[in-house]
């Protein structure tokens, strides 16, 4: 009888240990973690992506799902917080059985949570996080959908080159965003002869950039790079017209927040901008009047198409993982070549190996989209 127990006991803790290591890959209902800034600074960028995502996974669900399995994203609103991120990640593994995560955030809450999911060995689908230190050096459990910030910079680089500037200002965020761009960009324009003649830093939520701005204003700058977000960018423009001081501006992605507008208004017309979205493509006219069917908005910038592209890569590892655990949906990752994408411009596609993490596979120029400011619009660049 002794013996009996113990056998009855060394399964039932054989299975419960089983269980605990793939807590939700057997069921019907494949749970997907997914951390997003849905408040706070990086709303903006959160959102739009959660709702990107929400329309590619809801429609797999409608058709019947993927091979006969629901997809559920297990939302967690980081509040653009790396802490609370931290806290949501942990809860979504250790409580939620998801069997992957996917993060919509800042840089900095990505990388806290990176920490988290690298250690435990949880694929990570990065939609938003441009740092190339996301996924350098590279890493078996992390993945990323979005362009970095190598085809975010040359095309900078590209256009600061094409219009002729020597000297220019850079206006960049002060954490993690802006001394990752700075490490890229300076070399690059080093080799071109480019100098950068003033170098200022400006904080998330700034309610004031007067002092920076006067410092760009006394250095002459042919041009100004901003990296950052939207309503710093803002205030920038803003501030810009109320001293006096004109010059063109290139910035990142993030001037494709619609805050940026709203707060900018006629003060950012003519600002030009990174992004990886373009409504002149069918595809993604498609896809914005479906979007707009669902949510009453425009998708004016990438982060609905990139949430989009990136829940149907999900739904792909979903759909070709030979084992649905961990490990199987990561190979299944690795496995993906060619996925059609709606973010980005003309020939974009995202591929992964088991070398290369980042999808985003094309020429520069298909990943990356020159933008600008246009009548208080988004639109694509025109010299």
């Amino acid at each position: 009888m002794r013996f009996t127990r113990r056998i009855m006991l060394s399964c039932l803790l054989g299975a419960a240990a089983l269980s605990l290591a793939a807590p939700s890959f057997a069921q019907d209902t494949v749970k997907i973690g997914f951390v997003a800034a849905l408040t706070g600074p990086a709303a903006d960028l959160g959102r739009p992506t959660r709702d990107g995502a929400l329309l590619m996974i809801d429609a797999l669900n409608a058709a019947g799902g993927v091979n006969g399995k629901k997809i559920e994203l297990v939302i967690f609103d980081d509040e653009s917080n790396p802490a609370r991120a931290v806290s949501g990640v942990r809860k979504m593994i250790d409580s939620d059985g998801v069997l992957a995560i996917a993060s919509a955030t800042t840089t900095g809450a990505t990388l806290a949570t990176l920490k988290i999911t690298q250690d435990q060995e949880i694929p990570h689908l990065v939609f938003l996080a441009q740092a190339p230190v996301v996924t350098r050096p590279l890493n078996p459990w992390t993945f990323r959908v979005s362009a970095n910030f190598d085809d975010e910079i040359a095309r900078i680089v590209t256009f600061l080159k094409d219009s002729g500037a020597k000297r220019i200002a850079v206006l960049k965020d002060s954490g993690t965003v802006g001394k990752e761009a700075i490490a890229y960009l300076k070399p690059k324009l080093d080799g071109l002869g480019i100098e950068i003649v003033s170098d200022e830093n400006v904080i998330v939520n700034a309610t004031d950039v007067t002092a920076q701005s006067l410092n760009i204003r006394r250095a002459a700058p042919d041009a100004v790079v901003f990296y950052g977000y939207g309503p710093e960018a803002a205030l920038f423009g803003k501030t810009m017209k109320q001293i006096g001081f004109s010059a063109p501006v290139i910035g990142n992605r993030g001037l494709a927040m619609p805050v940026f507008l709203d707060i900018g208004g006629p003060a950012v017309e003519g600002f030009v901008f990174t992004d990886n979205y373009t409504e002149t493509r069918p595809e993604s006219q498609d896809f914005a009047k479906k979007f707009k069917a669902r949510f009453n908005y425009d998708p004016i910038n990438a982060f609905p198409a990139i949430g989009y592209d990136g829940a149907g890569i999900l739904a792909q590892a979903v759909k070709t993982a030979k084992t649905l655990d961990r490990k199987g949906f990561r190979d299944a990752l690795e496995g993906i070549s060619n996925f059609p994408a709606i973010a980005g411009g003309p020939g974009h596609s995202y591929s992964f190996t088991a070398q290369k993490h980042d999808g985003p596979t094309g020429s520069v120029e298909s990943v990356v989209v020159i933008r600008q400011v246009k009548d208080g619009k988004y639109t694509d660049y025109k010299k």
